[in-house]
C-alpha cells in the first residue's frame, strides 16, 4: 500500500496566508488565535510591569499584544480605526 504524501512549500504557505488575507479576514485573524499563544511570548518582566499598579485591568496583556499584533499586520494606522474594524467583523 503506497501513502501519499504532498510536501508544502513555503510559496504554498504564503498564498494561502495571503489569500486568507485579502478575501476573508476573519479567518485569517482566527489563524493567529489558533497557532499564535502570545502568553507565551511575553517574557515574566512585561507581565510583572503591566500588572504592578493594580492587580487587575481590564484588558489582559495577551489582548493588547494582539491588537498591536493585528494592527500592524493589518496596516490598520490608529487605534479609532481598530475599534471600528472590530465592529466590521
Amino acid at each position: 500500500m503506497k501513502t501519499n504524501f504532498k510536501q508544502i512549500s513555503l510559496c504554498d504557505i504564503y498564498d494561502d496566508v495571503k489569500s486568507f488575507f485579502e478575501d476573508d479576514k476573519p479567518k485569517f485573524i482566527e489563524l493567529f488565535d489558533s497557532f499564535i499563544d502570545f502568553s507565551e511570548i511575553i517574557p515574566s518582566s512585561f507581565y510583572d510591569h503591566y500588572y504592578f499598579p493594580i492587580d487587575h485591568r481590564d484588558f489582559s496583556i495577551e489582548s493588547m499584544f494582539c491588537v498591536i499584533f493585528l494592527q500592524k499586520i493589518l496596516s490598520i494606522p490608529n487605534t479609532h480605526c481598530l475599534f471600528v474594524t472590530h465592529l466590521i467583523f
